[in-house]
């Protein structure tokens, strides 16, 4: 093994340190100060390294760029929206009428939403010795250098370049403080870009839409993730890659990548082009995971009446309204990402500990229909449009929040449970729309349990597996929706 310099200097030290600690205080003071020189020293080696990378690829930004064909965007994988509830009966009568949620949307939409956009003609109307901006309930104090807010020349190579060249060597402490502050909160990749569009916003006024793009392009280059500016018509536009597949963004494929387009506006019937190459030191990718370890903006206990209702005792698990506000524009993605996903502690401690004791004696199918017929009759229903107006598919901090889903979103929900709650498998069982379901797909589960349990099931790789509806009200175990009954459905597995 080959030590590098800097290393041996580490090893030497700490060993010094070690050998000094039963000496006298003034000789630990002294080696203290050697190793505080040492430390500044590589501090500013490391400094000076980042500050020749920003001004190399400044240089290299005023190179001609390539042109580029837009790829329309990808259609959304088949929307699964159970009919109304109206249209496919419950299986039994509900035994008591439950409370109707009424999720605070307000203050997550205002959340989401930022605050109030500064006005005026002035490239920023924010700036001074501190930028202070709310991240989503998050009040943050950036320092930032005065009146650094440089208009760019142009939008081509020589006015991207050299507007690059001048924050390069600028915002080093800036970059550090909301590193470490994404870092404490343990931002996800949308968390990341969420963050510089922020930033942007609040050093840039609307009038200034090529400026905002540019410095999200280049905080997210610095936070060593990839991502370019580009230009299209008279517009820059920010041209980010995805660890996972993104649905209805057009993107350009560069290689075999693909960078989706996000933009204040722009012609879309216009050529594009952009550089050719990342920043240097950008060797990670976006990634829209979700741990469950994210946490962002105020925490509030907050209660879910249809649960507390069906429980019969106050249920009112701790929720991150920033975390809540951060999804909400949350882009179309796979299932993987939501079947995939980790809860945050708080949530899942209060929902796991609850359930534990609510289900505490009972074998795994009494447990199992338990848990399927809280999930069946906890939520009430509500199709994405009526929701949100759009596709939007919920984390399940989400579902517990608004109290209302549809069927994608409980199979996330019961599916968890069972999991933690049981440790049995479960598999996804997806529909395609047919005749008798009005051309409505929909998406359900099937349960791996470990004794022989009736109902319809199907065998998948040598295991049995049993239908579980969360989504067909009052249904037990072994029941299929009636307008499915008939239909092959695709086995999907999220591990």
């Amino acid at each position: 093994m080959h030590f590098s310099e800097t290393m041996k200097k580490w090893v030497i030290l700490g060993l010094s340190l070690g050998t000094l600690v039963p000496t006298a205080a003034q000789h630990n003071s002294d080696w203290r100060k050697q190793y505080e020189t040492f430390r500044q020293q590589r501090t500013r080696e490391f400094q000076d390294f980042k500050a020749k990378a920003n001004a190399d690829f400044a240089e290299f930004l005023k190179q001609q760029w390539k042109n580029f064909r837009p790829n329309a965007a990808v259609d959304a994988p088949v929307r699964v929206v159970m009919p109304r509830p109206e249209q496919v009966p419950p299986a039994e009568p509900a035994k008591q009428p439950l409370p109707q949620p009424k999720p605070d949307l307000d203050i997550v939409q205002r959340l989401a939403d930022g605050m109030e956009k500064p006005s005026g003609s002035s490239a920023s109307t924010m700036l001074g010795a501190t930028l202070s901006l709310d991240f989503y309930g998050d009040p943050l104090r950036i320092p930032w250098p005065k009146e650094l807010a440089p208009r760019l020349a142009s939008i081509g190579e020589e006015g991207f370049g050299n507007w690059w060249g001048t924050l390069g060597t600028e915002c080093e402490t800036a970059i550090d403080y909301l590193s470490r502050y994404a870092e404490q909160h343990r931002l996800n990749g949308w968390g990341y870009y969420q963050l510089a569009r922020k930033v942007s916003e609040t050093i840039y006024t609307p009038e200034y839409p090529d400026e905002r793009i540019a410095m999200q392009a280049f905080l997210l280059s610095q936070w060593r993730f990839r991502a370019r500016a580009g230009v299209c018509g008279d517009r820059l536009v920010l041209l980010l890659p995805f660890r996972e597949q993104v649905y209805a963004v057009p993107y350009l494929l560069v290689g075999a990548e693909k960078y989706y387009i996000y933009s204040y506006g722009h012609d879309r019937n216009a050529g594009y082009r952009t550089y050719a190459n990342d920043f240097a030191e950008a060797d990670k990718v976006l990634s829209l995971a979700m741990d469950g370890t994210m946490d962002v903006g105020m925490k509030s206990r907050i209660e879910v009446p249809r649960w507390s209702a069906l429980l019969g005792e106050t249920f009112a698990p701790t929720m991150n309204v920033g975390n809540l506000a951060l999804e909400m524009d949350y882009p179309i993605v796979g299932g993987e990402v939501f079947y995939q996903q980790g809860t945050p502690a708080e949530l899942a401690g209060t929902v796991l500990e609850t359930l534990r004791r609510k289900i505490a004696g009972m074998d795994e199918t009494r447990a199992v229909g338990y848990l399927l017929n809280l999930v069946q009759n906890g939520f009430g229903y509500v199709t994405d449009k009526e929701a949100f107006g759009r596709q939007k598919q919920l984390f399940i901090e989400e579902s517990f929040f608004y109290g209302r889903n549809n069927c994608k979103d409980r199979v996330g929900v019961f599916s968890w449970l069972v999991r933690e709650l049981t440790g049995l498998d479960v598999v996804f069982i997806r529909y395609e729309g047919n005749a008798a379901s009005n051309g409505v797909s929909h998406i359900a589960c099937a349960v791996g349990f470990r004794g022989a349990v009736e109902g319809d099931a199907f065998q998948y790789k040598g295991r049995r597996y049993v239908m579980c509806d969360p989504t067909y009200i009052n249904a037990g175990i072994g029941r299929t929706m009636p307008c499915y009954a008939a239909s092959q459905g695709k086995i999907e597995v999220f591990n």
